[in-house]
């Protein structure tokens, strides 16, 4: 087997399975596990997403460490009593994309951030939102 062979054995065999995988990994979360996983939270706190914009550039969202096996969105929420609230919602793991919902995380940063921490996980009702 020559040299010119085995490049094209691993570019065949190795590296555009990986592409592949890492392909299907984030269109799943994006398409399935995140939408879910922001019901599922929104649901936890009894509110209601009034607005939800995914910035291209993520630059000015106020995670600094953010991965690109995450969805950043800036949301608007209302809950029963129709008071809003803005912020910051992060959506999935630093390391991986989540297969599932109830193993993807979820923080949001408030833009009103109180006295108590304003960074919160998905697993825990957010106790500065009172509903």
């Amino acid at each position: 087997m020559s040299a010119h062979d085995f490049k094209g054995f691993f570019a065949l065999f190795v590296m555009f399975p990986a592409w592949l995988l890492i392909g299907i990994s984030a269109l799943w979360f994006s398409r399935r596990v995140a939408p879910r996983a922001l019901e599922a939270w929104c649901e936890r706190n009894r509110v209601e997403v009034r607005k939800k914009w995914n910035p291209w550039l993520n630059f000015f969202q106020p995670f600094r460490d953010f991965t690109t096996t995450q969805l950043v969105f800036k949301i608007t929420v209302r809950d029963r009593n129709d008071r809003a609230r803005t912020g910051w919602m992060r959506i999935g793991s630093r390391r991986w994309f989540s297969y599932s919902v109830d193993q993807c995380p979820v923080e949001v940063e408030w833009d009103d951030a109180g006295p108590a921490s304003s960074k919160k996980t998905s697993r825990n009702v957010d106790p500065d939102w009172e509903p």
